[in-house]
């Protein structure tokens, strides 16, 4: 009986790592070796884009839900306003969500 061959293991591809010897950069891979070529990590991108599209589904349903109510009060029914005062709630949670979202972009 023969042992198996033994498996080669897959080579890491060129590209841009963290620097072994310097974590703050990265340094280039050229998929054998290290090279001389450093550079500083680009930012990234936060997030905040989530908070901004449901402030302005919030801020949507809100309008919808005030229309409803000054509609509603217009022709007669004195009940129409309960949604008005809960348009009113969700503009303010959606308010505080926009500002959470661009606060999180500035970041």
């Amino acid at each position: 009986m023969t042992d198996p061959a033994p498996q080669q293991a897959t080579p890491t591809p060129a590209g841009w790592y963290l620097d072994p010897d310097d974590t703050a950069r990265l340094r280039w891979w050229d998929g054998t070796a290290w090279t001389d070529q450093r550079q500083a990590p680009q930012p990234t991108k936060r997030g905040g884009t989530g908070h901004i599209i449901w402030a302005s589904v919030i801020y949507a349903l809100a309008v919808l839900q005030l229309l409803n109510g000054v509609v509603g009060y217009a022709m007669g029914r004195p009940g129409a306003w309960g949604p008005a005062v809960f348009a009113i709630a969700a503009a303010g949670v959606a308010t505080w969500l926009l500002l959470a979202g661009l606060k999180l972009r500035r970041q």
